[in-house]
C-alpha cells in the first residue's frame, strides 16, 4: 500500500511506514485452524454429502466419544448409528449436507478445543429441504500429523439467526 509520512513528523525510525490509507483486518486464521479444516471439518462435510460412513470414522480418534442428548457414546457405537442413518437416507432417495461455523476456536500444535453451530442439511426425494442447526464443543489431538476429534459434544439446538452471527 501507499505509504507517507505527515508533514512535520519526518522521524528517521518511521520514514515510509505510515500507510496512507487504513488497514481494516477483517478476519484472522491461525495455521492450525487451517489445518485442523482439511483434516477434518471438510472431510465431514464430503462424508455427509456421499454418504460416506468410512470417511467420517477416518476423522476420529479410535478412543473418542460423543456426548449428545445427555449420552455419552463410543464413536463406534455412534458411527454404526450414522452409518445406519446413512443407509435409511439413501434407501428413501434423500440427501445431506452439512456445513460449520465457529464461535471460538482455540488450539496449539497438538491440541484444539472448538465451539460453534453445524447447519444439517437434508434434502428429501421430492427436493424438499429440512434444516436444523446445532450447537457444538469438540476436542482435537493431533496424531501422526493428522487432526482427529477425541470428543463431540452436540447440544442445544441453534436457529438460523444465531448461525447468521457466526458468519466465517
Amino acid at each position: 500500500m501507499k505509504t507517507n509520512m505527515p508533514e512535520g513528523q519526518e522521524l528517521e525510525h518511521t520514514s515510509g511506514q505510515m500507510l496512507i490509507e487504513p488497514v481494516v483486518i477483517k478476519k484472522i486464521i491461525r495455521i492450525p485452524s487451517q489445518k485442523i479444516d482439511r483434516d477434518t471439518w471438510s472431510v465431514i462435510s464430503q462424508a455427509v454429502m456421499n454418504a460416506d460412513i468410512k470417511s467420517m470414522a477416518s476423522t476420529y480418534h479410535p478412543d473418542a466419544v460423543v456426548i449428545s442428548n445427555g449420552d455419552v457414546t463410543p464413536i463406534g457405537d455412534a458411527l454404526e448409528s450414522w452409518a445406519e442413518g446413512m443407509k435409511q437416507a439413501a434407501a428413501d432417495g434423500s440427501s445431506a449436507r452439512v456445513s460449520f461455523r465457529f464461535g471460538s476456536r482455540q488450539d496449539n500444535e497438538r491440541s484444539a478445543f472448538e465451539i460453534g453451530i453445524f447447519k444439517y442439511t437434508l434434502v428429501d426425494s421430492s427436493g424438499t429441504e429440512t434444516q436444523m442447526f446445532m450447537h457444538f464443543e469438540s476436542v482435537l489431538v493431533k496424531k501422526e500429523g493428522r487432526w482427529l476429534f477425541l470428543l463431540e459434544r452436540q447440544f442445544d439446538e441453534a436457529n438460523e439467526a444465531a448461525w447468521e452471527a457466526l458468519q466465517n
